[in-house]
């Protein structure tokens, strides 16, 4: 069970440093100002997610 929560946790962590990335990194020119708003929302949200583990 143990096993279970590590992976949920590190599978939760990649799709936050996943969101972060693209949003930083992917020129404004390649992705629409409003999806960049949305992915940076979600990376802080699961930021916080993640700071309560």
């Amino acid at each position: 069970m143990e096993c279970l929560w590590k992976a949920v946790i590190w599978i939760s962590f990649m799709v936050l440093l996943g969101c972060f990335t693209v949003a930083a990194t992917v020129p404004q020119q390649y992705i629409d100002k409003n999806i960049q708003n949305q992915l940076f929302i979600t990376s802080i949200i699961l930021g916080f997610i993640h700071l309560s583990f």
